[in-house]
């Protein structure tokens, strides 16, 4: 059960930028213990995992999600509203 592809063998290719994982500890598609693997293989990443969200966590937390992006690019030396409005998201 979850999914049978596996990215471990890719993620060297995100050495060089920033890296957010956000998943929801109880994704029935992609299982959490995906994000923690990947936050392994990518000890830069940051990780959030959001307890009682699902597969879209999204849409499901949206004011959660919406403030772990913000953090994130100003922690990375972004405006996190002139960035959140200029971004073209694919969720």
């Amino acid at each position: 059960r979850g999914q049978y592809v596996c990215a471990l063998n890719r993620l060297h290719c995100n050495a060089n930028v920033p890296v957010l994982i956000i998943s929801g500890d109880r994704d029935p598609v992609i299982p959490v213990s995906h994000a923690y693997a990947a936050h392994e293989a990518m000890p830069h990443s940051r990780l959030h995992i959001i307890p009682g969200a699902m597969h879209h966590p999204h849409a499901e937390c949206t004011e959660t999600v919406a403030g772990l992006i913000d953090d994130f690019i100003e922690a990375h030396g972004g405006n996190a509203r002139t960035a959140t409005a200029a971004a073209t998201v694919s969720l």
